[in-house]
């Protein structure tokens, strides 16, 4: 087959075929070459290229599609998550919705092509895909001498990719991504712009929501006992209820217990008197 035709002809196969089919035409075409293949997002020839580390030309055997994106509105993309898209290597992993407006720019990424590459003193084709299965694909298959030199690029390019440099590292989409502009904003921030303890609303900082603060609770004393008691007794239908007797003694027996175990304890108690069938009163029931 004619290498003019291989991404047309190697994305009309099933998903699941295409590396191999690809793989195995290179092989076939080149077989004087050393092929090296992968999918790692973060083999960006085109961003390695953008900081001046080799340079990139599109072979002009083959139609090369390259689309084009606004920078920070990755977002709108139909259909697939950003960082999906980065990990696949169609976005970089520098691109990012915190750019300022000023800062957006477009950007061309080779989507599926056949590029020349320079580095250093050697030159190599490169053959970038993407497809869909179950999830953006990203691979790559570099041809070159010499295999040792084309895993030494490979390394070279994923390791430049894969540091961070005047950013910070993002998670975002299930991805992490390298943040150029909001690490700028954090490196000039002073503590004047810090909103301290002392500055914030009394009724936001002790609020009993905050999670940052224990409250301790102790056990109910036998006034708070009686009141609670009191106030389930007086839920009850009147063949259930204790006696003014009865409130006095079940507050005085349950010291320990939790207002949890009191209501627990009348809870229990109720079942258990619909349950017998020669009734007994309430207060027998409980000692039980």
């Amino acid at each position: 087959m004619h290498k003019e035709q291989l991404i047309r002809e190697a994305l009309s196969l099933p998903t699941n075929a295409i590396e191999y089919y690809v793989s195995q035409i290179l092989a076939d075409m080149y077989s004087q070459k050393a092929l090296v293949e992968g999918g790692d997002g973060l083999f960006d020839i085109e961003e390695y290229a953008g900081a001046g580390h080799c340079t990139i030309e599109q072979k002009a055997i083959i139609y090369n599609q390259v689309v084009t994106y606004y920078q920070g509105q990755e977002m709108s993309l139909p259909g697939m998550m950003p960082g999906l898209l980065r990990l696949s290597g169609i976005l970089p992993m520098n691109m990012g919705p915190s750019a300022t407006e000023a800062e957006r720019k477009l950007i061309d990424r080779a989507k599926n092509a056949w590029l020349e590459v320079q580095w250093r003193d050697s030159t190599f084709d490169v053959v970038v895909m993407n497809w869909f299965h179950m999830g953006p694909v990203y691979h790559y298959w570099i041809l070159a001498d010499q295999v040792e030199t084309a895993k030494a690029f490979l390394q070279e390019v994923c390791r430049w990719n894969g540091e961070v440099r005047g950013e910070m590292l993002v998670f975002d989409s299930g991805c992490w991504r390298k943040d150029a502009t909001l690490f700028q904003s954090i490196k000039g921030a002073t503590f004047n712009n810090l909103v301290m303890k002392g500055h914030l609303d009394p009724s936001i900082l002790d609020r009993p929501s905050r999670f940052d603060r224990k409250y301790p609770f102790d056990l109910p004393e036998l006034a708070e006992r009686l009141a609670y008691i009191s106030m389930w007794n007086g839920s009850l239908k009147p063949a259930l209820q204790l006696t003014e007797e009865g409130i006095a003694r079940l507050g005085g027996i349950t010291e320990g217990f939790s207002f949890a175990y009191l209501k627990e304890l009348f809870l229990s108690s109720m079942i258990r008197w619909i349950a017998v069938e020669q009734k007994e009163s309430i207060p027998e029931t409980m000692q039980q």
